[in-house]
């Protein structure tokens, strides 16, 4: 396995991907053996009692979600793992005071997986318990307006609920299912570059993103087909706020209301509306320079310097929704 920086190993476990870094490595127990982990599914002699226990019900195949998926050594001595089920596990091993800052470091890298990464041990426990169709087949159309989530302390364990507007109905269907009004959001589709995206999702967002897509019910195609959805206010979001809480929730709605300027077919439509909004047009037009003003390079500008587009697609239709930019 390649040697990296503390720090970098430490982001390396996050992901659950094996690491070293000098003393301290971090094994992934599913993807094959390393010198600091020779024998997977076999106990040692040196390693301390409770993980020779966990090591010896993961070689017999008994209780699976218990069982170690992650471990992190220093000094080769195993100071903490993850099991399947989400779970960091500390070794009641005597520690150096070395190993000990090593634990402590890790332990915190586990307690903060990545999104990808949870979802993957949530699909693993729906498989162990029956639920295929829970697993996340990244169906975005099926699951669109759909939120996967899970108790903080038992990540591995999600359910789907909906989630609209309302934020108090979201927190109490997470609360039916999950025990918590506060959950672990893991997945969320229909919200654009901020629900693909986002390290962590907050459910009070997406709330405030479907918030914001009912207030524009009025903006359609000619087909009758509404051109602002979640995606579209999802990457409006990424865009100019980032995507880690750049924008307090209750303040969604309106930001985006203020800077929304229209549904168009291409940016050069939203151009020359504004050639002729500011009088432009008129005044090439009656100077006879209309034929050689480069509209494409005054597109370019607006998109640049004022404006963002962002894509929108219908059942029948797509184009640009235009965004004034932050000043």
């Amino acid at each position: 396995m390649p040697t990296v920086n503390l720090a970098e190993a430490l982001r390396w476990m996050r992901r659950l991907t094996t690491a070293a870094s000098s003393r301290l490595h971090g094994v992934h127990l599913d993807h094959g053996a390393s010198s600091y982990y020779p024998a997977p599914g076999a106990p040692h002699p040196e390693w301390p009692g409770d993980y020779n226990t966990a090591v010896e019900s993961r070689a017999s195949g008994q209780r699976i979600g218990s069982r170690p998926i992650y471990t992190v050594f220093s000094d080769r001595l195993p100071v903490c793992w993850l099991t399947y089920d989400g779970q960091v596990v500390e070794s009641s091993a005597a520690l150096t005071r070395l190993q000990a800052k090593h634990r402590r470091l890790a332990v915190a890298a586990l307690g903060e997986l990545t999104r990808p990464v949870l979802q993957q041990l949530a699909d693993l426990r729906d498989v162990r318990d029956g639920r295929p169709e829970d697993i996340d087949g990244y169906d975005s159309e099926q699951r669109a307006g759909q939120a996967r989530v899970s108790h903080p302390s038992a990540p591995a364990r999600a359910w789907w609920i909906p989630v609209g507007p309302d934020i108090e109905q979201a927190r109490s269907r997470s609360h039916e299912v999950t025990g918590t009004r506060e959950p672990l959001v893991l997945s969320a589709y229909g919200y654009g570059r901020y629900g693909r995206e986002a390290e962590r999702l907050d459910l009070e967002v997406l709330c405030a993103l479907n918030a914001t897509v009912a207030g524009h019910r009025h903006t359609t195609t000619l087909t009758g087909e509404r051109t602002v959805n979640g995606n579209v206010v999802g990457d409006w979001l990424a865009d100019e706020h980032g995507l880690n809480g750049g924008l307090p929730a209750d303040q969604l709605p309106t930001a985006f209301s203020q800077a929304f300027l229209g549904a168009y077919r291409h940016d050069q439509d939203y151009a020359a509306e504004q050639m002729r909004q500011n009088g432009w047009e008129q005044a090439l037009r009656d100077l006879g320079a209309l034929d050689y003003f480069d509209l494409r390079q005054y597109t370019y500008q607006l998109f640049r310097r004022e404006v963002r587009a962002i894509s929108y697609r219908t059942a029948r239709d797509s184009g640009i929704i235009v965004c004034r930019r932050r000043s």
